[in-house]
């Protein structure tokens, strides 16, 4: 049984407890790419197995698990490679074509992403942001509004070859500085970094 959920948290290994009741004979598995800071232990469950993004996360929760595996996440390195297009090419719809440095932000709009300096960088204007705002989650209103004044393009769809958004970028910024905010190893970060930004 994998509970579908990416935090150890005690709301998710409550989840886990319940769905164990349903299945007693199967054996309860995480899934975990971020933690709660405080973890207090829940005597009526432990997973048998945890799947663990970093070394720091395993360590974090081991009190709490049976058995865990580091793995860190990955990401398609035949997809997210360095764009063969002119940088002009890949912007076409994406920035405005003034010649100014292109800056891109992928992940959910909050808060907690620390988002409003991507919105100073909109203001200076010296360079267009574009943010991909997550379609798994909603979009925290306020920010968004802060976002879109400040100049930022927010495209809230999903994009099949969002690689070519990370090619057409000058600068990938992920600018999250608090835990709670990005899974420990956030895969946008590892994405651009295979297209070469």
């Amino acid at each position: 049984m994998y509970v579908p959920y990416s935090g150890f948290t005690t709301a998710s290994t409550v989840r886990l407890a319940v769905l164990s009741l349903s299945v007693p004979s199967a054996r309860a598995a995480i899934v975990v790419l971020q933690a709660a800071p405080r973890l207090r232990a829940l005597r009526f469950v432990r997973p048998a197995l945890a799947l663990v993004a970093s070394q720091r996360l395993a360590d974090h929760i081991r009190p709490f698990v049976e058995r865990q595996f580091v793995i860190p996440p990955v990401v398609d390195s035949e997809r997210f490679t360095p764009g063969r297009e002119s940088k002009v090419e890949l912007r076409e719809g994406l920035a405005p074509a003034d010649g100014k440095p292109l800056v891109v932000h992928v992940g959910h709009v909050r808060t907690s992403r620390n988002l409003d300096s991507l919105a100073e960088i909109a203001r200076c204007g010296r360079a267009n942001v574009v943010v991909v705002a997550s379609t798994a989650t909603p979009a925290e209103h306020d920010t968004l509004v802060t976002l879109r004044r400040s100049g930022v393009t927010v495209l809230q769809r999903y994009l099949p070859d969002i690689e070519r958004l990370y090619q057409a970028a000058d600068v990938y910024v992920f600018p999250v500085v608090d835990d709670q905010g990005a899974i420990e190893v956030p895969l946008t970060v590892l994405e651009a970094l295979a297209t070469g930004i």
